[in-house]
């Protein structure tokens, strides 16, 4: 190593993530760690702000903690055994404040451990927002002491696994797993000791099948139902007409937001189909109470509703944005879906007169998309904010997306996260510099920690072009994990 690289072995400090950062480095060699704190920065864009400065006499930090020490991390070397660190002196904010991961744990569970992994890697890429979606028809992922009614909201007892369109399995037996509320506190901790909030979503009122399959008589259709075995987007809804309904949901929200503290709150209130609203005759009675004209009124309302009950408690609703029909300033937008006719245009029109929103379209940051449908340059092209806003003070950020319905395993998840969501934090700190070329060129030393073992990005596969790229989206279509298949590459244990 050259004169102005440091041996370092061992970090003498005291802090949560000392231990954890101690698995980074070996050999000789001390630093002592300073922290100096300082005043909460005023504008929201200077909450990650951080200053870091290395030399021989010690290590010295202020702002934000986990930033720098993510920083950190990533500036240590390795040689023939030995840890070095540069002698540095860098300071760095974020573009955005909202740096978020969705995990959908709703159709596949992949337990605390890997939840954990995953809030390391947010960590290390300096994310600071994890979006735990843990409820949709497929399963229900709490359980709750209050509710014990919902046990059986999260079994399943056969899955369909593979392309909704395509080649179909059916894997029997049950399927069924939940998080206690001690498992959430221990991953609340974790997350906050990594400078991470967690922002639970539960999607109603479409969206619901699993919480109304123990509740049929709160459905519109009250009927008993099984749990849906395969993925997709069903009628089932919460009769906004049932007094008692709306009650029970109100009270179940309340409680996940108690038992994780929450500052946010991601209610979805996307993809809701209305057919059954229309048939059903207290929903119709309530459109006619309350003067409404139509059932997407009576939707609103109910939407109304919940942001008024949650403002009171602190916590901010988040919303899809196909389920934003309206501008809503107590509420935070996020946008998934630009394609639906008039999508963008409303979109933007709310963006421009003060909604705040989160970008995160499915063609850009899904990554649980196959790289077929959104090769690596999809990912690296695309900003946060969007052609036509202007107002981009607006625009809070965005998000690194994974959905489950195909994500049958941990080693398949990161094959499909990893390197995107890289590049997503690179675009959400200021870091994309460059080419694409020059950009995944330089990413493994940017980010080493991802690159341990044989993991490599393979460019052929990860972002096909032409007929290679048509070739493996056939593929795709009759076996969701075609690609996965084909790479020898794995994360490493």
């Amino acid at each position: 190593m050259k004169d102005n690289w440091i041996p370092v072995g061992q970090l003498l400090f005291t802090d949560p993530l000392k231990e954890y950062l101690s698995s980074f480095i070996e050999g000789q060699g001390q630093l002592s760690v300073h922290f100096e704190e300082k005043s909460p920065a005023k504008s929201p864009l200077n909450r990650g702000r951080y200053f870091l400065l290395i030399q021989k006499e010690g290590i010295h930090i202020s702002g934000n903690r986990t930033n720098a020490l993510a920083k950190l991390v990533s500036l240590i070397r390795r040689e023939n055994g030995q840890s070095y660190l540069p002698e540095i002196s860098l300071e760095e904010k974020p573009l955005y404040p909202w740096r978020g991961v969705l995990l959908d744990e709703a159709r596949h569970y992949f337990g605390k451990t890997e939840v954990q992994r995953i809030l390391d890697e947010m960590f290390l890429l300096r994310y600071n927002v994890f979006h735990w979606h843990l409820s949709d028809d497929q399963g229900f992922r709490l359980a709750l002491q209050r509710y014990p009614d919902l046990a059986d909201a999260s079994v399943r007892l056969d899955t369909r696994e593979g392309w909704i369109r395509g080649k179909q399995t059916l894997v029997p037996g049950p399927y069924g797993f939940a998080y206690t509320e001690q498992d959430i506190a221990e991953i609340c901790s974790y997350a906050a000791d990594r400078g991470i909030e967690i922002v639970p979503e539960i999607d109603l009122p479409g969206h619901l099948s699993a919480i109304l399959s123990c509740h049929p008589e709160f459905s519109c259709g009250k009927t008993p139902f099984a749990i849906p075995d395969h993925f997709g987007i069903f009628p089932t809804t919460l009769c906004l007409g049932n007094a008692e309904a709306r009650k029970y949901l109100v009270g179940l929200i309340d409680e996940i937001a108690a038992l994780f503290q929450a500052k946010h709150l991601h209610l979805g209130f996307d993809e809701i189909k209305g057919a059954s609203m229309k048939k059903c005759p207290a929903c119709q009675q309530k459109i006619q109470t309350d003067h409404l004209r139509n059932e997407k009124q009576l939707i609103r309302s109910f939407q109304k509703e919940l942001t008024r009950h949650l403002k009171e408690k602190g916590i901010t609703p988040l919303f899809w944005n196909d389920g934003m029909d309206e501008k809503e300033l107590n509420a935070i937008e996020e946008v998934w879906t630009l394609t639906k006719p008039g999508s963008k245009r409303k979109t933007l029109r709310q963006i421009n007169g003060g909604q705040k929103a989160i970008i995160a379209p499915f063609f850009s940051t899904y990554a649980s998309n196959a790289y077929a449908i959104m090769p690596l340059r999809r990912t690296f092209a695309f900003e946060p904010v969007l052609k036509g806003v202007t107002h981009p003070e607006n625009i809070l950020g965005s998000e690194i997306c994974y959905w489950s319905e195909y994500g049958t395993s941990a080693q398949k998840l990161y094959f499909e996260f990893d390197v995107r969501a890289a590049i997503l934090s690179a675009t959400l700190w200021g870091k994309k510099e460059g080419t694409y070329a020059h950009f995944i060129r330089n990413l493994p030393s940017e980010y080493p920690f991802l690159f341990l073992g044989e993991k490599t990005i393979d460019e052929k596969l990860m972002n096909p072009r032409g007929f290679a790229r048509l070739h493996q989206l056939r593929a795709y279509f009759d076996d969701t994990e075609s690609e996965f298949r084909r790479s020898p590459l794995c994360h490493p244990s």
